[in-house]
């Protein structure tokens, strides 16, 4: 990770806030500059449990993670709203991208698919198989 995106060290009158997360063995401070933190947990029947914290610097639009995996019956997070000079290094950063581009990227997939489907289905149709 390129540690010139962001400085997570602040040297001006204002503290940043944040959230301090303890997970098992691990503990984070987690902020972006001028910015905050984000705690999400996602506990489905179907896909399990999952656990993240990140944050989002803006303008540029990069996301990062501080800490995130699959959460198990008995697990507990500890979870401190802080004020603090220095946050933790963060695991990972990406590029945000918007849901609707995402949504337009696989209405694109969809229509390819689809149009697989019918030229199949015609080959299928002149052979009299279906």
């Amino acid at each position: 990770m390129n540690d010139s995106k962001l400085n997570f060290k602040r040297k001006d009158l204002y503290r940043m806030k944040g959230l301090i997360v303890k997970y098992k063995d691990k503990v984070c401070k987690a902020s972006v500059p001028l910015g905050g933190a984000l705690l999400t947990a996602d506990v489905t029947w179907h896909s399990g449990a999952y656990w993240s914290v990140g944050g989002l610097k803006m303008p540029e639009e990069v996301h990062f993670i501080w800490n995130s995996g699959m959460l198990e019956v008995g697990d507990v997070i500890e979870v401190e709203v802080a004020e603090f000079d220095e946050a933790s290094m963060p695991v990972a950063d990406e590029k945000h991208s918007s849901l609707m581009k995402k949504m337009s990227e696989r209405v694109e997939d969809y229509s390819k698919d689809l149009e697989f489907y019918y030229r199949l289905k015609k080959v299928l149709e002149d052979e009299n198989l279906i």
